[in-house]
Protein backbone atom coordinates (compact mmCIF):
# COMPACT_ATOMS: atom_id res chain seq x y z
CA UNK A 1 0.00 0.00 0.00
CA UNK A 2 1.52 3.49 -0.87
CA UNK A 3 1.41 5.50 2.15
CA UNK A 4 0.66 9.79 0.65
CA UNK A 5 2.43 12.49 2.62
CA UNK A 6 -0.33 14.00 5.38
CA UNK A 7 -0.52 17.37 3.04
CA UNK A 8 -1.41 15.48 -0.22
CA UNK A 9 -4.64 14.13 1.50
CA UNK A 10 -5.19 17.32 2.75
CA UNK A 11 -4.87 19.31 -0.59
CA UNK A 12 -6.85 16.09 -2.22
CA UNK A 13 -9.61 16.79 -0.07
CA UNK A 14 -9.61 20.29 0.17
CA UNK A 15 -9.86 20.17 -4.05
CA UNK A 16 -12.96 17.85 -3.68
CA UNK A 17 -14.68 20.30 -1.27
CA UNK A 18 -13.63 23.28 -3.44
CA UNK A 19 -15.11 21.47 -6.59
CA UNK A 20 -18.53 20.73 -4.88
CA UNK A 21 -18.98 24.05 -3.68
CA UNK A 22 -17.72 25.55 -7.05
CA UNK A 23 -20.53 22.99 -8.79
CA UNK A 24 -23.36 24.41 -5.88
CA UNK A 25 -22.47 28.06 -6.18
CA UNK A 26 -22.66 27.59 -10.37
CA UNK A 27 -26.12 25.94 -10.40
CA UNK A 28 -27.61 28.50 -7.55
CA UNK A 29 -30.05 30.86 -9.18
CA UNK A 30 -31.92 33.78 -7.80
CA UNK A 31 -35.32 33.29 -6.24
CA UNK A 32 -37.05 35.18 -9.33
CA UNK A 33 -35.38 32.93 -11.38
CA UNK A 34 -36.57 29.95 -9.84
CA UNK A 35 -39.86 31.17 -9.57
CA UNK A 36 -40.24 31.79 -13.51
CA UNK A 37 -38.70 28.57 -14.30
CA UNK A 38 -41.26 26.29 -11.87
CA UNK A 39 -44.27 27.96 -14.01
CA UNK A 40 -45.67 25.31 -15.44
CA UNK A 41 -46.36 25.45 -19.26
CA UNK A 42 -48.23 23.57 -21.44
CA UNK A 43 -46.22 20.94 -23.59
CA UNK A 44 -47.37 22.11 -26.64
CA UNK A 45 -46.51 18.61 -28.53
CA UNK A 46 -49.18 17.44 -26.99
CA UNK A 47 -51.94 19.55 -28.45
CA UNK A 48 -52.45 17.69 -31.64
CA UNK A 49 -53.02 14.48 -30.21
CA UNK A 50 -55.11 15.80 -27.44
CA UNK A 51 -57.02 17.09 -30.72
CA UNK A 52 -57.15 14.00 -32.10
CA UNK A 53 -58.34 12.11 -29.37
CA UNK A 54 -60.89 14.55 -28.46
CA UNK A 55 -62.58 14.40 -31.90
CA UNK A 56 -62.31 10.57 -31.83
CA UNK A 57 -64.07 10.72 -28.29
CA UNK A 58 -67.05 13.00 -29.97
CA UNK A 59 -67.31 10.94 -33.24
CA UNK A 60 -67.58 7.21 -30.97
CA UNK A 61 -69.66 9.36 -28.16
CA UNK A 62 -72.31 10.96 -31.29
CA UNK A 63 -72.66 7.68 -32.91
CA UNK A 64 -72.89 5.91 -29.77
CA UNK A 65 -76.12 7.76 -29.35
CA UNK A 66 -77.30 8.05 -32.83
CA UNK A 67 -77.18 4.25 -32.65
CA UNK A 68 -78.75 3.62 -29.88
CA UNK A 69 -81.50 6.05 -29.58
CA UNK A 70 -83.71 4.09 -31.91
CA UNK A 71 -82.44 0.67 -30.57
CA UNK A 72 -83.92 1.93 -27.45
CA UNK A 73 -87.23 3.11 -28.97
CA UNK A 74 -87.31 0.00 -31.00
CA UNK A 75 -86.96 -2.05 -28.11
CA UNK A 76 -89.77 -0.03 -25.90
CA UNK A 77 -92.59 -0.75 -28.72
CA UNK A 78 -91.76 -4.11 -29.85
CA UNK A 79 -92.51 -5.89 -26.49
CA UNK A 80 -91.79 -5.63 -22.45
CA UNK A 81 -90.36 -8.89 -22.76
CA UNK A 82 -87.48 -7.37 -23.82
CA UNK A 83 -87.31 -5.10 -20.42
CA UNK A 84 -83.39 -6.09 -19.68
CA UNK A 85 -82.25 -4.82 -23.44
CA UNK A 86 -84.35 -1.90 -22.92
CA UNK A 87 -82.71 -1.31 -19.40
CA UNK A 88 -79.29 -1.92 -20.69
CA UNK A 89 -79.71 0.42 -23.81
CA UNK A 90 -81.10 3.17 -22.26
CA UNK A 91 -78.44 2.99 -19.81
CA UNK A 92 -75.83 2.98 -22.30
CA UNK A 93 -77.68 5.70 -23.92
CA UNK A 94 -77.57 7.64 -20.79
CA UNK A 95 -73.87 7.28 -20.18
CA UNK A 96 -73.12 8.48 -23.34
CA UNK A 97 -74.98 11.32 -22.80
CA UNK A 98 -73.50 12.09 -19.57
CA UNK A 99 -69.71 11.10 -21.52
CA UNK A 100 -70.13 13.63 -24.29
CA UNK A 101 -71.36 16.92 -22.69
CA UNK A 102 -67.92 16.29 -19.61
CA UNK A 103 -65.98 15.93 -22.88
CA UNK A 104 -67.30 19.14 -24.94
CA UNK A 105 -67.49 20.94 -21.26
CA UNK A 106 -63.92 19.54 -20.84
CA UNK A 107 -62.26 20.50 -23.98
CA UNK A 108 -64.36 24.07 -23.84
CA UNK A 109 -62.03 24.46 -20.52
CA UNK A 110 -58.88 23.49 -22.79
CA UNK A 111 -56.27 21.16 -22.21
CA UNK A 112 -53.63 19.46 -19.90
CA UNK A 113 -50.64 17.46 -20.53
CA UNK A 114 -49.39 14.50 -19.06
CA UNK A 115 -47.92 16.66 -16.49
CA UNK A 116 -51.10 18.07 -15.42
CA UNK A 117 -49.89 21.53 -17.04
CA UNK A 118 -53.23 23.37 -18.03
CA UNK A 119 -53.48 25.66 -20.82
CA UNK A 120 -55.05 28.64 -21.27
CA UNK A 121 -55.03 30.21 -18.31
CA UNK A 122 -52.68 27.47 -16.30
CA UNK A 123 -53.28 29.23 -12.87
CA UNK A 124 -57.30 28.44 -12.81
CA UNK A 125 -57.71 24.95 -11.64
CA UNK A 126 -60.56 23.75 -14.22
CA UNK A 127 -61.55 19.93 -15.56
CA UNK A 128 -59.85 20.15 -19.09
CA UNK A 129 -59.33 17.76 -21.65
CA UNK A 130 -56.41 15.22 -21.11
CA UNK A 131 -55.26 11.89 -22.38
CA UNK A 132 -56.26 10.03 -19.78
CA UNK A 133 -60.07 11.09 -20.26
CA UNK A 134 -59.97 9.69 -23.62
CA UNK A 135 -60.36 6.15 -22.27
CA UNK A 136 -62.63 6.94 -19.77
CA UNK A 137 -65.13 8.28 -22.85
CA UNK A 138 -64.57 5.74 -24.88
CA UNK A 139 -66.01 3.09 -21.73
CA UNK A 140 -68.13 4.98 -20.62
CA UNK A 141 -71.15 3.82 -22.46
CA UNK A 142 -70.47 0.71 -21.42
CA UNK A 143 -70.70 1.38 -17.97
CA UNK A 144 -74.24 3.23 -18.06
CA UNK A 145 -75.17 0.03 -19.69
CA UNK A 146 -73.68 -2.06 -16.79
CA UNK A 147 -75.27 -0.17 -14.35
CA UNK A 148 -78.41 0.27 -15.70
CA UNK A 149 -78.51 -3.90 -15.68
CA UNK A 150 -77.83 -4.22 -11.56
CA UNK A 151 -80.42 -1.30 -11.39
CA UNK A 152 -82.85 -2.96 -13.39
CA UNK A 153 -82.02 -6.56 -11.51
CA UNK A 154 -82.92 -4.23 -8.26
CA UNK A 155 -85.67 -3.01 -9.35
CA UNK A 156 -86.98 -7.20 -10.53
CA UNK A 157 -85.97 -8.44 -7.20
CA UNK A 158 -87.88 -5.85 -5.30
CA UNK A 159 -84.75 -4.22 -3.67
CA UNK A 160 -85.71 -1.50 -4.64
CA UNK A 161 -89.69 -0.48 -3.77
CA UNK A 162 -90.28 0.50 -7.53
CA UNK A 163 -92.46 -1.71 -10.51
CA UNK A 164 -92.39 -1.69 -13.70
CA UNK A 165 -95.30 -2.12 -15.66
CA UNK A 166 -94.74 -0.21 -18.97
CA UNK A 167 -91.43 -0.30 -21.49
CA UNK A 168 -91.36 3.61 -21.03
CA UNK A 169 -90.64 3.04 -17.17
CA UNK A 170 -87.86 0.56 -17.88
CA UNK A 171 -86.45 3.13 -21.05
CA UNK A 172 -86.47 6.04 -17.82
CA UNK A 173 -84.91 4.13 -15.07
CA UNK A 174 -82.10 2.49 -17.74
CA UNK A 175 -81.40 6.31 -19.00
CA UNK A 176 -81.14 7.65 -16.03
CA UNK A 177 -79.20 4.74 -14.49
CA UNK A 178 -76.50 5.23 -17.12
CA UNK A 179 -76.48 9.26 -16.64
CA UNK A 180 -75.67 9.18 -13.35
CA UNK A 181 -73.86 5.72 -13.65
CA UNK A 182 -70.33 7.01 -11.79
CA UNK A 183 -72.39 8.77 -8.88
CA UNK A 184 -74.20 5.31 -8.87
CA UNK A 185 -70.94 3.58 -8.46
CA UNK A 186 -69.50 5.31 -5.89
CA UNK A 187 -72.74 4.76 -3.41
CA UNK A 188 -73.16 1.23 -4.17
CA UNK A 189 -69.71 1.28 -3.36
CA UNK A 190 -69.60 3.27 -0.26
CA UNK A 191 -72.80 1.38 1.34
CA UNK A 192 -71.12 -2.37 0.47
CA UNK A 193 -67.91 -0.79 2.37
CA UNK A 194 -70.03 0.45 5.47
CA UNK A 195 -71.92 -2.80 5.54
CA UNK A 196 -69.45 -5.38 5.10
CA UNK A 197 -66.82 -3.53 8.01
Amino acid sequence: MIEYPKWFRWAGLAAIIGGVTALLLSRQTTTAERIESAKPTFNEAEREPLIRFFHINIGFLTLTILVLIPVTLWLITYNMAQAMWISVAAGALGSATTALVSCLNRRANGFEDQCGRQTPDPDTRKERFNQGMYYWFLARPLLGATVAAVIYWGIQSGVFELSLTQSAEVAFYGFLSGLLAKTILDLLRGLLKNTFR
